[in-house]
């Protein structure tokens, strides 16, 4: 009698227990559900977060592209010269390893490292004699008027690097600061290797350009007191690399 009479509260606690799992799963449906629609929602933020970063990229690239093109137009002697030292950092940067981000940072620094040029008067700039040495504090000066240039840009602040750098010495020897080894920023090492093989190998109204096996010499020689070794290095393995080993027949 016991057990008969006991059956109705197990019944009326199972069914309890039924309900409360059902209502539980209900609940965790509509949680999943939801979570879904996060989900959803979040890959349409992304995506739409990365087109609005690759349009922006685009767009940068292209100011950055012409802007290049401006200062090179300054002289008629240095016309592609920002192209190729582009060219040639982002070739040491891959050879370095670095990542892709920062291979192309530095590829857009190097596109802007001669933008102080355009405050240089054309008397100095493309005076084909020996300057003075007022003349050279002049020039020197461009270093610093491309930081202030560029410094201004401040949602790409790595962009200034390259005009502000590019004539420091790993030996301390160089300008504007007179920075020594790795208190150089890397761009401004790397860049300083691109822009003087470049510059060397050019021809211009008052000099001959060199053969690039010339350069290549002179880049190594300036090894440890001009330029980062270890730089220098990577450079002249992707110089060779590039010329299947023939360096002169690199181009």
């Amino acid at each position: 009698m016991a057990e008969v009479r006991g059956m109705p509260d197990e019944e009326m606690q199972m069914s309890r227990r039924l309900i409360k799992l059902e209502r539980e799963c209900r609940r965790l449906r509509e949680r999943y559900e939801i979570s879904l629609e996060l989900a959803d929602r979040e890959t349409e933020l992304r995506k739409a977060a990365e087109k609005e970063r690759r349009e922006k990229e685009i767009e940068l690239d292209q100011v950055v592209g012409a802007i290049a093109k401006a200062i090179d137009a300054k002289d008629e002697d240095t016309n592609g010269h920002s192209v190729r030292v582009a060219g040639y950092s982002r070739m040491i940067a891959a050879g370095m390893g670095l990542g892709r981000k920062m291979i192309e940072h530095i590829y857009q620094a190097a596109l802007l490292h001669d933008v102080g040029k355009v405050g240089v008067p054309d008397a100095v700039l493309k005076k084909p004699g020996r300057l003075t040495g007022g003349e050279f504090d002049i020039i020197r000066k461009h270093t610093l008027m491309g930081g202030e240039i560029l410094g201004a840009i401040k949602s790409v602040p790595y962009i200034a690097e390259g005009a502000l750098y590019h004539h420091e010495r790993w030996d301390g020897r160089g300008y504007p600061q007179g920075l020594s080894g790795e208190a150089i920023p890397l761009t401004g090492r790397i860049i300083a290797i691109a822009d003087v093989y470049d510059a060397m190998q050019s021809r211009r109204c008052y000099k001959e350009g060199m053969s690039r096996r010339q350069a290549l010499a002179e880049i190594r020689q300036g090894a440890g007191t001009q330029f980062d070794p270890e730089i220098v290095e990577v450079f002249c393995q992707c110089i060779s690399s590039a010329c299947g080993g023939a360096e002169d027949g690199f181009v």
